[in-house]
């Protein structure tokens, strides 16, 4: 079945600041591109407190949500996990909210991230050294989904791949240390 990603996601955009996201004590965590990475995912230990300077936001960032770039160097999507408390992102993102029980937010995030969207993305894109998406062209996205059970599959061989990736660089880590102290080693020698 076609659908068009606005029928399965609430899709805003993100908290308007119009500054510098100043941090404080106590206040409400921002979600900043400086947190999220396309391997990593979301960092939410290190997450900046502020006070909001506008009304409360019309939706809250809360887990199993979706954030996805649209201004920046990089478009993807990460998936929110590990949050402690609702949180507000920056109008770097467009937060997704998923809407339907047809799909699998992780899915979502793994299709968006995915070649085929990524040079779509690359397409309507504006700008040239920092994209930018607009809503319209992340809510008009056609994608035929697959059942829950094709979706479950496909984020469960995703995770273990980039839980193997992680592992396989770890190791390659360890050698080039091995190397390097065995090279310092041997010149230390004569």
């Amino acid at each position: 079945m076609n659908i068009l990603l606005k029928d399965v996601l609430d899709i805003s955009a993100g908290y308007p600041f119009r500054k510098k996201v100043e941090p404080v004590h106590k206040g409400v965590p921002v979600i900043q591109l400086k947190d999220v990475d396309l391997r990593e995912g979301l960092n939410v230990k290190d997450l900046t407190l502020t006070e909001l300077p506008y009304r409360a936001p019309s939706e809250w960032v809360e887990n199993e949500d979706i954030l996805f770039i649209a201004k920046g160097s990089q478009t993807f999507a990460v998936l929110v996990k590990g949050l402690e408390e609702q949180a507000v992102c920056t109008p770097h993102f467009f937060h997704l909210k998923v809407k339907s029980t047809q799909v699998l937010p992780a899915y979502i995030v793994w299709l968006l991230n995915q070649a085929p969207m990524q040079q779509y993305f690359d397409q309507v894109s504006e700008g040239k050294y920092s994209k930018l998406i607009k809503k319209s062209s992340l809510q008009n996205i056609s994608l035929k989904l697959p059942a829950l059970s094709i979706q479950e599959q496909i984020v469960s061989l995703s995770e273990d791949m980039q839980t193997q990736t992680k592992a396989l660089e770890d190791i390659h880590k360890q050698r080039i240390n091995k190397l390097t102290n065995l090279n310092e080693q041997a010149m230390g020698e004569e």
